[in-house]
């Protein structure tokens, strides 16, 4: 008799327990298999897309609160937010941020545009309370590494010195084109300077950077994670294949060893985002521009 009122006892205790969420019980994380299909299929249901490029910064030249961006996004009834984040510039972790990278000035004026990763953050964490389901994109580049640069993640930032051996130099393969021809070309067809100018590369503000570099794929990789970690579902990379297309044209050669290496290194930026969503138990999706489909390469 003791041990069956004991028993009663310890059952109504465990549901009371599992009741207030004290005793958790262990589900097994998704596969890899699965939480894709999941992906594809969330995918396949969008509707409505938009490009709001990005959702924060309405704060400033708009007044534009989070709130505002919601209603416009549901009156809308945006299924996936593209590029809803762009980091283009280093980008503070808070407007509380204390750091001898960021000048003082320099975390006001992103606190005033809203770029932050804390208005990121908080961005997210709101329109996901509203629109769970919804797909929010954000975006990096492999068009530019700034001359200074922060790795969000690890804190670590890169003087001029560091950043310009990450930047592009044909000559790595034996291309008879320099780095600084190379990179003047760029920074001309980007007018970054002007036609006639001559180019320093101490005074641009960014290099067209080497996706083969591992310096900068663990940046380029460290900063989508970051949005990530944010909450982001999807992030773009824009000039992925860039790299690729600029050395295929200059070789003449879509099977160069140049043109190869960099389309495996787009690959493996691709993978690693991958890996990271899964390990924290979701898919995260990765576009880039289409262009991949000129090159007798399978696609990432």
């Amino acid at each position: 008799m003791i041990n069956k009122k004991l028993l009663i006892a310890i059952g109504i205790i465990v549901i009371a327990l599992l009741g207030v969420g004290i005793i958790h019980i262990h589900k097994p994380a998704p596969s890899e298999k699965t939480l894709k299909e999941e992906a594809k299929n969330k995918l396949s249901q969008i509707k409505v897309a938009i490009l709001y490029q990005r959702v924060t910064d309405g704060i400033y030249y708009l007044n534009r609160s989070i709130d505002d961006v919601i209603n416009i996004l549901k009156e809308t009834k945006t299924d996936f937010i593209f590029r809803g984040w762009w980091r283009k510039h280093p980008c503070p972790d808070s407007p509380d941020t204390q750091s001898d990278f960021f000048p003082p000035e320099y975390i006001e004026e992103s606190t005033r545009r809203g770029y932050t990763y804390e208005h990121l953050r908080n961005a997210i964490a709101k329109i996901k309370n509203e629109m769970p389901d919804v797909i929010f994109c954000g975006a990096v580049s492999c068009q530019w590494v700034n001359r200074k640069e922060r790795d969000p993640i690890t804190g670590e930032t890169f003087d001029m010195n560091q950043t310009w051996a990450m930047a592009l130099d044909p000559e790595k393969w034996n291309i008879s084109m320099s780095k600084e021809e190379f990179q003047e070309r760029f920074a001309k067809g980007l007018k970054w300077i002007g036609p006639d100018e001559k180019y320093d590369h101490t005074k641009v503000w960014a290099y067209f950077p080497d996706i083969t570099n591992p310096d900068f794929q663990k940046l380029i990789i460290d900063l989508a994670k970051k949005q990530i970690d944010c909450g982001a579902d999807a992030i773009w990379i824009d000039y992925l294949f860039n790299q690729a297309h600029y050395l295929a044209k200059i070789t003449k050669d879509p099977y160069h060893p140049a043109v190869k290496e960099s389309l495996e290194a787009a690959s493996k930026i691709v993978d690693e985002i991958h890996n990271y969503g899964y390990s924290k138990g979701k898919y995260i999706y990765v576009g880039s521009w289409a262009s991949f489909v000129d090159f007798p390469y399978p696609p990432p």
